[in-house]
């Protein structure tokens, strides 16, 4: 992905390095080969602060300083308000890099000033000293003052301040707007991490202007949202959804205030609160069918879909399903059709047609791995596993789980990892295999809690069932102690 915002920033080549980066040649080129100098030749490490105003640039400048420079590896740190101490990127490194020459990028810092990001650096310089690690800072023009000022002690001991600076108004606007576009990804956590620190510093920008772009900035919160979702950030995502919601009133974009209210819709369903789902995706679908966006009102159908099957109102999740897989394959959506394939095959499984659910699920599966969706995938593997495991076919439900599961670890779908870990634990139940049942159950409860996902209420239950059976959990009020705790 971001080989492809390099691509589109090639587009006005008279301002751009060998290579691409975005960045007018009579400040970029000199800096660039300043700053990889002294990476490339500091031995203890060096401290560099890197100045930009337009974040596709700095990712851009990122990407060929790591081709530059290697094999010398280059790691990456978000700060925020949450993760305010650069020494954090430590807990990243791999095990075997503790003592090795590398360079840290750190992005983000006007985020984390509120929240100490000051303190740290200045106390912790003697720590920053000692290890043999090069670190860049990103920051702001504006950020040099308080630097200077709240950190003097790790300031006055930099190596060099890099002026990435685009300073020619219509080039850094055209490298905004291509990179704005750039589509939100969630099969990849790499991609997920370096969209997301794209987009808010995109945002921060948007925000910024005198007259800011208020359909871009609503784009761009949605394309956060769906990255906070997808990454169990759920009350981050159900914010900016919010935030979107108002600008879409104010603009007058009825779809987009239709789909913010799909997107709300799926977090209140997924935190159990089913009523505010339902009402949220009555009216998408009510916008999406008065202004004729097909796509919209088969997404919201397939949404109202899973809803009635969480509510166990099996017809009415037949009928929304049969629905959305009509439109979606009248207007070719094969992501659409294969994702109400795939809970058709759920509904299925709950109405105990197994052959039936069977033959869903293969569908779906068929049309994810050929349009390349992991996370489809992934979801669709769990299925077959509990469709195996209904079918007393252990073996089979343990392959399937597992390939379920190595594709959520990769592509960080920590719901996904619960509910397959949670499906393994109900496996070995099956099994009698009463010790694997518990660690399963452990670890999915462990996941459950740490997401706030309501399901850890059931997984709860199951533990302290397997606990009894152990010995290890045997008393009515020990049993409610794992429910509430």
């Amino acid at each position: 992905m971001i080989d492809q915002a390099a691509a589109l920033i090639q587009l006005a080549p008279q301002a751009v390095l060998s290579g691409g980066n975005g960045a007018p040649p009579e400040i970029s080129a000199r800096e660039f080969e300043r700053l990889a100098l002294l990476l490339s030749h500091a031995e203890r490490g060096a401290w560099a602060f890197c100045v930009y105003n337009v974040a596709a640039v700095r990712d851009a400048i990122v990407d060929q300083l790591r081709a530059r420079l290697n094999p010398l590896p280059v790691y990456e740190f978000t700060l925020s308000a949450e993760q305010p101490n650069p020494r954090g990127y430590l807990e990243r490194l791999p095990a075997d890099a503790m003592g090795d020459r590398a360079v840290i990028v750190f992005y983000d810092a006007w985020r984390a000033f509120d929240a100490g990001f000051l303190g740290y650096l200045d106390l912790q310089r003697e720590q920053f000293w000692r290890a043999p690690h090069s670190l860049v800072f990103w920051i702001r023009e504006a950020d040099r003052a308080l630097l200077a000022r709240h950190a003097p002690n790790f300031f006055s001991r930099h190596s060099g301040v890099f002026d990435f600076q685009v300073v020619i108004p219509f080039q850094a606007e055209m490298v905004r707007s291509l990179s704005a576009a750039l589509p939100a990804t969630w099969d990849s956590v790499a991609e997920r991490e370096r969209l997301e620190r794209l987009y808010i510093g995109l945002l921060h920008e948007y925000e910024s202007d005198s007259e800011p772009d208020q359909a871009t900035i609503a784009d761009l919160l949605g394309k956060l949202a769906s990255i906070w979702y997808y990454s169990d950030r759920f009350d981050q995502a159900e914010a900016a959804q919010r935030r979107r919601l108002d600008l879409a009133r104010q603009l007058g974009d009825r779809q987009i205030e239709a789909d913010s209210r799909l997107q709300i819709g799926r977090i209140h369903q997924l935190q159990a609160d089913l009523a505010a789902a339902g009402e949220q995706y009555r009216a998408a679908l009510a916008d999406f069918q008065a202004i004729g966006e097909r796509l919209g009102a088969a997404n919201t159908r397939l949404a109202l879909g899973d809803l009635a099957l969480r509510q166990a109102d099996l017809a009415a999740a037949g009928e929304q399903y049969r629905a959305a897989l009509a439109d979606f394959q009248a207007i070719g959506s094969r992501l659409g059709a294969a994702n109400t394939r795939r809970s058709l095959g759920h509904l299925a499984l709950r109405q105990a047609d197994l052959a039936v659910a069977g033959e869903q699920y293969r569908a779906a599966l068929a049309d994810f791995q050929a349009i390349g969706s992991r996370l489809g995938a992934a979801n669709t593997f769990f299925g077959l596993g509990e469709l195996s495991r209904q079918s007393m076919q252990f073996e089979q439900a343990a392959e399937f789980y597992n390939k379920a599961l190595a594709e959520q670890r990769a592509i960080g779908d920590r719901l996904g990892q619960a509910n397959t870990i949670d499906g393994l634990g109900e496996l070995a139940e099956a099994q009698e295999q009463w010790q694997a049942a518990r660690d399963h159950f452990a670890a999915a409860l462990q996941i459950y809690r740490a997401i706030g996902d309501p399901y850890a209420n059931v997984t709860a239950r199951n533990l302290a069932r397997v606990e009894a059976r152990l010995g290890g959990a045997s008393k009515p009020d020990e049993t409610q102690q794992a429910i509430d705790s």
